[in-house]
């Protein structure tokens, strides 16, 4: 039977093992929604940029391959940096366009080479992010996006391992 939820039979004692089938499934649950922001064709794993503007540009540069963005995304992030830099310490950063430009939700995500001087901190982990205005996890997101930007252990964890499965595994904690 086809049922609009996810169904795990466990017996009327837990064993061990479907406890931790039980524990796996849920996890998974929790950081499900997180693949509709982050997308391994959007994660840059050792970005080489040495500036802040060259490092957006390559960021924006790579949203514009995959959605239908107008010419002036990059300049409206720049534009939207020069009203207030968006590294936010931790060694990470946040960057956005100016206002909305895209009916489809996304992050590019990318772990810098070498940290880089941003406006107010030195930065290796970016995430450009695209929202949309009718977003039913938008909460949730940011609840994950600041539990993570909060936890200088689990930046550096992804600097350490730049790969896009450690980065969802890494955002699932604060899920």
């Amino acid at each position: 039977m086809q049922l609009p939820v996810p169904v795990f039979q466990v017996s009327l004692l837990l064993e061990d093992d479907e406890i931790e089938n039980c524990q796996k499934m849920l996890q998974s649950e929790s950081t499900a929604f997180l693949c509709n922001y982050f997308r391994p064709e959007l994660f840059i794993p050792h970005l080489k940029a040495e500036t802040r503007d060259q490092a957006l540009q390559e960021m924006c540069e790579l949203a514009r391959q995959h959605f239908d963005l107008p010419q002036t995304f990059y300049h409206s992030v720049l534009e939207r940096e020069e009203l207030a830099p968006t590294d936010f310490g931790n060694s990470i950063a946040i960057p956005h366009s100016l206002q909305i430009m895209s009916d489809r939700k996304f992050v590019v995500a990318a772990v810098l080479d070498k940290p880089i001087w941003w406006g107010h901190n030195t930065v290796q982990v970016v995430f450009l992010i695209s929202l949309t205005t009718d977003d039913p996890d938008l909460d949730r997101f940011y609840q994950v996006i600041y539990r993570f930007i909060s936890n200088s252990e689990l930046v550096q964890a992804l600097v350490s391992g730049p790969e896009y499965k450690n980065l969802i595994a890494l955002l699932g904690t604060g899920a």
